[in-house]
């Protein structure tokens, strides 16, 4: 796989997923202490 193709997955899925998050109302700090993951 080119690394295109694969950064073009992962903004895919990036974009999904901050578009979800934004629909549950989330900020971007939530989903990870959720899942016990830092902010950093």
């Amino acid at each position: 796989m080119a690394n295109g193709s694969c950064q073009a997955a992962w903004e895919f899925f990036g974009t999904g997923l901050e578009h979800r998050r934004e629909y549950a109302g989330f900020a971007q700090v939530e989903p990870g202490t959720r899942v016990f993951v830092p902010g950093g």
